[in-house]
């Protein structure tokens, strides 16, 4: 059985450390290049670096949506237009109008409209149209925590549910602690 050094191990973990950045830079790296869900559809081209985009294509945001909840849409036509319409039938229609680049635009989808899956289609003057999905699901209403016991701190009233009991603990830790650290300290210089 060989014993490793404190320094043979200490390079170890510093190689195990880089060899996990250099894995999560790979992985980050390769992730910002791929195309996110419900981005251009294919054979729509994204946006170039000056921040304006070719071809036609739209997108929606979030892809998955409660009723109720407002989506933002952003779009592109391959001609250069002041504004398009998006419709579908889970928000009605929205006129789409440049900002940085792009056609934007918001809309809410009604708290009744149904669960499913809904297309949401760009009607661009000259270039046609693009469609992307958009899915609704029913509102939910969050749930109440689980009813857990009545624990010494639980509750107001009773002893110690103002949380008395809670400063008095925390109080005689402290001056544990520091009648320990005199007695250790009186030992040292007795030594």
């Amino acid at each position: 059985m060989s014993i490793v050094s404190f320094a043979a191990l200490n390079r170890i973990v510093l190689a195990g450390a880089a060899v996990t950045a250099g894995t999560i830079l790979l992985v980050g790296a390769a992730a910002q290049g791929a195309p996110a869900p419900g981005g251009p559809p294919t054979g729509g081209a994204a946006p170039d670096a000056g921040g304006t985009a070719e071809g036609t294509w739209i997108e929606v945001s979030p892809s998955t949506v409660q009723a109720g909840e407002p989506i933002e849409i952003k779009a592109s036509c391959k001609e250069r237009v002041d504004e398009a319409k998006a419709h579908s039938k889970a928000f009605g229609e929205v006129v789409l109008v440049p900002k940085w680049g792009f056609l934007t635009g918001e809309a809410t989808v009604p708290a009744d409209t149904r669960e499913g899956e809904y297309e949401v289609k760009l009607v661009c003057a000259k270039s046609g149209h693009a469609e992307t999905k958009l899915r609704v699901i029913a509102k939910s209403r969050p749930s109440h925590g689980p009813h857990t016991g009545g624990g010494g701190l639980a509750g107001s009233g009773s002893a110690g549910g103002d949380g008395t009991l809670a400063l008095a603990g925390g109080l005689g830790a402290v001056v544990a602690g520091a009648g320990l650290a005199v007695t250790l300290r009186r030992r040292r210089r007795l030594a």
